[in-house]
Order: C-alpha cells, then structure tokens, then sequence
C-alpha cells in the first residue's frame, strides 16, 4: 500500500498519522514542480492529493481513504456525531487553504469579493463552533488527527493565532507526542 502527497499537506498528514503503525510507504511529490504535477496527473483525475493505491486499486480524497481503510479493519470508524465534527474540521481547512492558496499567488484576499468575505465567515464560524466544542474530550483517531493537522498547519502558515483559542492551544499540546506527530511535521525548510 502506498500513500502518494506532500509533506505539507494536513489531508496527507491525517493520513500518514492514521497509518503511522501500519504497513505503508509514503510517496512525497511536490505538487507544483513539474515532475510532481505530471506525477499527479498519472494518478488522479482529481489532480490533488493525497492518492492511496493498494495492489491495482486506487483511491482518491483523504475522506475516501479513510473509508477504504476503515473497510479493511486498518482504521475504526467514526461515529455520526464524529463525522459531523469531521465535516466541520474539513470545511475550515478547505477555506484556509483557499485563503492561503489565494494569498501565495499574490492576490489580494482583503479585497471586497463576495467568495473572500464568505471564506473568512466560515473560518471564523468554525473556528469559534469548535473552540466551544468538548474537543478535550475527542481522541487520537481519525477526527482527532485531522483537527491536529489543521491546528499545526494552521500555525504553521500563520492563519490562525493560536493564542486566541486556548483549547485549541491545549489540544495541540496533549497530542504533541503521540506516535508519528514528530516523523510528519512540516518540514521548517
């Protein structure tokens, strides 16, 4: 089984932290070089990461391989109510990705378009639904992993002051040392 992403990627991440006990190797691609982007082209019509290919089958979106992990017994399923506060993981860390994305390619995101002003509504809603969430209460799996992910590349990329989300700050610290955080942090070159 190989797991194909970036080493900076949060959706990569979740996984490789998922996997971090398991049986797998990990491709690392640069998906803005060229070799990586035809890289990625090769294996997803998608053309994103993170891509898991398992003998002749290949599955795309960190969510759909979660599923086909959880399929085969490598991972436990969440429950409902888990995978709701999945969704919410994931619409924050689809809008500060955008944000970001737009901000590295230059333009302008303090602008006043409508698709800006509703990427920072949502960012600020979310950020703020789950600060008052019992997160302290969620575990090391797949929810657990994947708002680390984010927390840490949220700082990381500076589109979060973690300093104004004490539980956030707390949770990032409980899970600092758990197996596999070290082995994927973002590389600081």
């Amino acid at each position: 089984m190989k797991l194909i992403g970036s080493y900076t990627s949060p959706y990569v991440r979740r996984l490789r932290l998922l996997l971090a006990e398991k049986k797998f190797e990990f491709e690392a691609i640069d998906i803005y070089s060229p070799a990586g982007e035809a890289r990625l082209k090769e294996i997803s019509p998608v053309n994103k990461i993170p891509v898991l290919i398992d003998g002749k089958k290949t599955i795309w979106d960190s969510r759909v391989i979660f599923r086909y992990l959880c399929e085969k017994k490598l991972a436990k399923e969440l429950s409902w109510n888990e995978e709701n506060y999945l969704t919410a993981v994931d619409g924050l860390l689809d809008s500060t990705i955008n944000l970001f994305l737009f901000k590295k390619s230059g333009l302008d995101i303090n602008g006043d378009l409508m698709y800006l002003k509703r990427q920072k509504a949502r960012i600020e809603a979310l950020l703020a639904y789950l600060h008052e969430q019992n997160i302290e209460k969620w575990t090391w799996n797949y929810l657990g992993m994947s708002f680390y992910s984010y927390l840490d590349w949220a700082v990381f990329r500076e589109q979060i002051k973690i300093q104004n989300y004490p539980k956030f700050e707390k949770f990032l610290t409980k899970y600092r040392k758990k197996n596999g955080v070290s082995s994927t942090e973002i590389p600081k070159t």
